[in-house]
């Protein structure tokens, strides 16, 4: 979700803003909305699996809305 040139975060470091900011750039590189959209469905299974195993306390990638598909 970040540029070559910036560190990744940490996991528990990740925000909705940031998830925000990766959907934003996706749209700007003109992607499909179901592009899109699968590939927030694969943040969101990231951050349910973190929270079932403890990893991390909240999924910031549920306050993200899906893109509308046509």
């Amino acid at each position: 979700m970040t540029p070559p040139e910036i560190e990744t975060p940490a996991i528990a470091d990740v925000t909705h803003l940031m998830i925000r900011e990766f959907v934003a750039h996706l749209h700007d590189l003109n992607l499909e909305k179901s592009s899109i959209a699968r590939k927030l469905a694969a943040i969101r299974s990231l951050f349910k699996f973190a929270v079932r195993d403890g990893i991390v306390t909240r999924n910031p990638a549920r306050l993200v809305g899906d893109p509308e598909t046509p």
